[in-house]
């Protein structure tokens, strides 16, 4: 959020579709904590790739209806990267450049890869 902030990143990609079983502390504190923080940051698009497990579906939906009392961002749902990619860009050309850099970005050894629209 801190480079978001930083930078005047207004769109995020989240890809939490392999993300590990979401317990009820971490729930509570998604809804709590990290949301209000993150209606401080300026995003108004997110493509989110939905989780695999119907557990962290559920997770997820109840902390964006939780969200809806921070935040005012658009929310779209997506199984695919090039998909939800293809939706955060304005143009095709752009989209194009966002997954070369997704692709790009899964051979980096950090856990810390942005793209930039």
């Amino acid at each position: 959020m801190a480079y978001s902030k930083r930078h005047q990143v207004t769109s995020w990609l989240a890809d939490v579709s392999r993300m590990a079983p979401v317990g009820t502390d971490e729930q509570a504190w998604l809804s709590e904590a990290w949301l209000a923080e993150f209606a401080t940051v300026g995003i108004h698009s997110v493509a989110l790739i939905m989780p695999l497990g119907l557990h962290n579906q559920l997770v997820v939906e109840n902390v964006l209806t939780d969200g809806r009392r921070y935040a005012r961002a658009e929310v779209q749902f997506f199984s695919d990267i090039p998909a939800a990619l293809d939706w955060l860009a304005p143009t095709v050309a752009q989209a194009l450049d966002l997954e070369r850099q997704w692709e790009h970005a899964k051979l980096q050894p950090t856990a810390e890869s942005l793209l930039l629209l």
